[in-house]
């Protein structure tokens, strides 16, 4: 599954660029809650690569 660092990294990248949808993701139940940081960090970073290329 998914490791402590990758989780760590993942609420961190949420954290700072959506601080209130990091909010509302605490409220969910964990087995919920860890995948969501998870998705979240990962098309988050896609999202920046497509708008800052190189």
């Amino acid at each position: 599954m998914v490791t402590e660092r990758q989780l760590s990294t993942s609420k961190t990248i949420q954290r700072q660029t959506g601080r209130t949808f990091y909010v509302a993701t605490r409220l969910l139940p964990e087995r919920v809650r860890h995948p969501t940081y998870v998705l979240y960090g990962f098309f988050r970073v896609c999202d920046d690569v497509v708008d800052h290329p190189g």
